[in-house]
């Protein structure tokens, strides 16, 4: 009870802080105007509701946003010189970390919730089938979950926000990208290798509406490694 206790006041902190500026209301306001706008677009280009489509363009913008996030959730705190503070506290690193990833999820979830909202108008006229999309949410859902894992482990690792957004958009590029450098090794093991270890390949069976085990295993192992990655960091520099 006291770490779930000591996660919620880092999360209701974060909230308190990022809502207090414009800036948290333009980001959020973006994040569902552009991933609302490509589920009309595909309805518009096709005639009928295409959440296969949408959902194949929504993960690229998952990767986009995941940085502006995530930045300023460790880096900040070094900059304003209250993460002294916060580690001062007696609040585990694990509290700290749980506790703005919760936060930063919060704003793809509240993305999600409101989505379906315009996800429903538009299906009137189509034939959409809701276990595809409970698939298509909960991959993008994951999908966005390991992008902002990775993007608070460079906020813990970079003292600069801009630091910490070009490192992880970097990385996260990499890792979606991984399989096209696969194709440039002649060697079958790093080919293979790469193809499992790219982010967008785990993300097409829900596209489909499939939930294969497999892909939903590989996304949580990515959240853990980066979130004990960020704690672990936050540990050496205590």
């Amino acid at each position: 009870m006291k770490v779930i206790h000591g996660i919620f006041l880092i999360y209701k902190k974060e909230f308190k802080v990022a809502f207090s500026s414009l800036m948290a209301y333009v980001v959020l306001a973006c994040m569902i105007a552009s991933f609302n706008y490509f589920f009309l677009d595909t309805t518009l280009m096709s005639g009928y509701l295409d959440t296969k489509s949408a959902f194949e363009k929504v993960f690229f913008l998952a990767l986009m946003f995941a940085p502006l996030i995530t930045m300023r959730l460790l880096a900040e705190e070094r900059k304003n010189k209250t993460m002294e503070l916060l580690l001062s506290s007696p609040l585990s690193s694990l509290e700290i970390v749980f506790g703005k990833y919760l936060f930063a999820l919060s704003f793809f979830l509240i993305t999600l919730i409101i989505s379906l909202g315009v996800i429903f108008i538009l299906s009137f006229n189509s034939n959409m089938t809701y276990g595809v999309l409970l698939g298509q949410y909960l991959g993008f859902f994951l999908f966005s979950g390991a992008v902002l894992s990775i993007g608070l482990m460079f906020s813990a690792l970079s003292e600069n926000q801009v630091t910490a957004v070009v490192l992880s958009l970097s990385f996260s590029l990499f890792l979606f990208l991984a399989d096209g450098f696969g194709d440039l090794v002649q060697n079958d093991v790093v080919r293979s290798f790469l193809h499992e270890l790219t982010l967008i390949n785990h993300a097409s069976s829900f596209s489909d509406g499939n939930l294969d085990l497999k892909d939903v295993i590989y996304y949580l192992l990515v959240i853990v490694f980066f979130l004990v990655l960020s704690q672990k960091i936050i540990d050496f520099k205590r």
